[in-house]
């Protein structure tokens, strides 16, 4: 066990108990209030949640309804704006103000566009395209100044697919550089003159200098139980998004509702500018996660991960079909991703990289079996598997996976660290003799949030960690709790020791 024993007293106090060790809140939004409507059936509102999120923007919900192009109009006329300040707050925040701060900025949207538009863009459904045509037309109506929605948004369709260290990009190049787009050759030149003009000879060396600019490598989380864990056998999901903390970003948080005509309706958690799944649920109850795994191979030659979310849950209604998605379209660089069921009462755990992904549900063998042995050739076990329950923080358990991660393994890593706590908080609910409720899922995401040394209580201001933004799922009842980091500088606060917005899903779907 890795908490401390009065931490895991602590933890297992509050299991059941409508009370938590961590120091978030749960509240419903007291008001929706009307913002705009949009050009055809879409509309922009605010969710007061009293108490929460005052000083910065309230929590946004952005509804779209009807054809693709025009979901998409809609988004660049009632977001857009707010999705530009968005990517400009993340671009400040990487590159800071100095002189270069112009020249690499250009650098790297140069980057974004060549990536987006000779190697994911050929993998993308034509109905996303549809949606990406309709908010450049509906930004320009909005009088969005500069860059086109529509490429501000595949921008950070790019920026999510990233390797979670940017120093492995590398290996992305080298599979170009095996496959090469023939349309691409232009674009790269102009990359590399620009990369040049900043004293770096190659991407991989402009790459290296955004880390020294501050890039922090994804260190996300997801949890599922079920079954005999639960009240009634249902679900539980959880998903935490550990990454670049105190940007600004949190001013444009958003809830986006997604009606097609032509699939099922869902919903998004997130912030401006992307119009994918950082985290999502369907009208079906199929909940859709994400944790970054470091993995080889890696390539941007496959379905951008966020819009391959919202792809399953337009189109499953169980696992079987949500799995038999996920394995017609093709993965990108290595991530860990989760899908939940209300139908099935069930969770599962991808790991993949670009050419495979294998799935895990509870009491995987192979979980069980993992181990690390350090360099005094002392063997320890690092997979425990419980019953009912699978979760996944940023390493790999599959013996092909393991073979080819690319960052440190081992009982003294941070992301095995979270990997056992989650293990011992669903552990510590069990000694307590109660089933889980929507409390205790709650509980064990916020715990596990990265918010400094104490995973377990929140402490006092300043805060630190990279958790921007923490989401527990019920799908059976259709309802999200969703939080988001909040304030900024010295009075910033992790999302989860924030306010968890409780949502229900079924008034909107």
């Amino acid at each position: 066990m890795l908490g401390t024993v009065a931490a895991v007293l602590a933890l297992a106090a509050c299991a059941n108990a409508g009370s938590n060790p961590v120091g978030y809140t749960v509240a419903s939004p007291s008001s929706v209030n009307l913002v705009a409507r949009g050009a055809y059936k879409g509309s922009l509102s605010t969710l007061q949640v009293d108490g929460a999120y005052t000083s910065e923007a309230p929590p946004f919900l952005l509804q779209l309804e009807g054809t693709r192009y025009e979901m998409g109009y809609d988004y660049g006329l009632l977001f857009g704006i707010q999705g530009k300040a968005v990517f400009e707050s993340l671009l400040k925040s990487i590159l800071g103000d100095s002189t270069l701060a112009p020249l690499e900025q250009g650098a790297l949207e140069l980057f974004l566009d060549w990536q987006w538009n000779d190697y994911m863009a050929s993998e993308l459904p034509e109905q996303y395209h549809e949606e990406l045509r309709g908010a450049t037309a509906g930004g320009a109506a909005a009088g969005v100044p500069g860059v086109e929605v529509g490429t501000l948004l595949t921008r950070g369709l790019v920026l999510a697919n990233l390797p979670g260290s940017l120093e492995d990009l590398v290996y992305v190049l080298e599979d170009e550089a095996a496959h090469p787009n023939a349309t691409s050759t232009p674009s790269y030149q102009a990359l590399l003159g620009a990369v040049r003009s900043l004293g770096e000879a190659s991407v991989a060396q402009f790459a290296r200098r955004l880390v020294t600019k501050g890039w922090q490598p994804l260190s996300c989380s997801m949890i599922g139980f079920w079954g005999n864990r639960t009240a009634d056998g249902r679900v539980y999901t959880g998903r935490n998004l550990d990454w670049l903390a105190n940007t600004g970003i949190n001013a444009y948080k958003v809830v986006t509702v997604f009606r097609p005509n032509d699939a099922t309706a869902h919903a998004t958690l997130g912030f401006g500018g992307l119009i994918g799944a950082l985290a999502g649920m369907s009208a079906e109850g199929i909940t859709v996660h994400e944790a970054n795994l470091e993995e080889k191979p890696e390539s941007f030659r496959g379905f951008p991960w966020m819009l391959r979310l919202r792809y399953i849950m337009e189109n499953a209604d169980d696992l079987t079909s949500a799995l038999k998605l996920w394995n017609s379209t093709k993965n990108t660089v290595g991530f860990n991703h989760g899908i939940g069921s209300a139908k099935d009462a069930k969770f599962v755990v991808l790991e993949t990289n670009a050419a495979r992904s294998a799935v895990f549900t509870d009491m995987d063998p192979r979980e069980a079996a993992a181990t690390y042995t350090d360099h005094y050739n002392v063997t320890q076990q690092i997979g425990f598997p419980l019953p009912n329950a699978v979760w996944r923080t940023n390493n790999p358990f599959d013996p092909g996976m393991r073979a080819n991660f690319l960052w440190s393994q081992g009982p003294h890593t941070n992301s095995q660290e979270r990997y056992q706590i989650i293990h011992d908080s669903i552990v510590d609910i069990e000694r307590t003799g109660a089933r889980a409720t929507a409390d205790d899922i709650i509980n064990v995401t916020a715990v596990v949030g990265q918010k400094g040394d104490n995973y377990y209580t929140c402490g006092p201001l300043p805060h630190e960690g990279s958790n921007v933004l923490s989401v527990a799922f019920d799908p059976k009842s259709q309802v999200i709790y969703s939080a988001w980091e909040a304030n900024s500088g010295d009075n910033w606060v992790p999302a989860a020791c924030s306010t968890f917005v409780k949502l229900d899903m079924s008034q909107w779907f």
